[in-house]
C-alpha cells in the first residue's frame, strides 16, 4: 500500500492528511478494523493526532515507546549523575536534606 509522496510536507496538516487516507484505506479495501494509532513523539505527529482526534473520537493515539526508550537512554548516557558509581555521591546542590 502506497502513501501521498506526492507534496512530501513534513506538517501537522500534511501528516494528518496522509494518517487519513491510510486508514480509510485499510478500513475498506483490507476491511480491518482501527482501534488505535502509534506514532513516534515528533512535533507534526502530536499535531496530527488533535487533528484526526476531532475526526475520528474513537481511535486511541499514542507515542511509540520504542522511541521515549531510545529518549530516556540518550539522557541516562548524557548525565553524569544518572550513572553509577563505586562510591558515595559527592553532594549536590540540589539535595535538599532538612537539617
Amino acid at each position: 500500500m502506497e502513501s501521498w509522496e506526492e507534496a512530501h510536507n513534513h506538517n501537522g496538516i500534511a501528516t494528518a492528511a496522509e494518517m487519513a487516507y491510510v486508514t480509510g484505506r485499510l478500513a475498506t479495501e483490507a476491511e480491518v478494523d482501527i482501534g488505535c494509532v502509534c506514532t513516534d513523539d515528533t512535533g507534526q505527529c502530536g499535531r496530527s493526532w488533535r487533528i484526526l482526534s476531532l475526526r475520528y473520537p474513537s481511535l486511541l493515539f499514542l507515542h511509540y515507546l520504542a522511541h521515549q526508550l531510545i529518549l530516556l537512554k540518550r539522557h541516562v548516557l548524557h548525565d553524569l549523575t544518572l550513572r553509577s558509581t563505586t562510591g558515595p555521591l559527592p553532594p549536590s546542590s540540589q539535595d535538599h536534606r532538612p537539617s
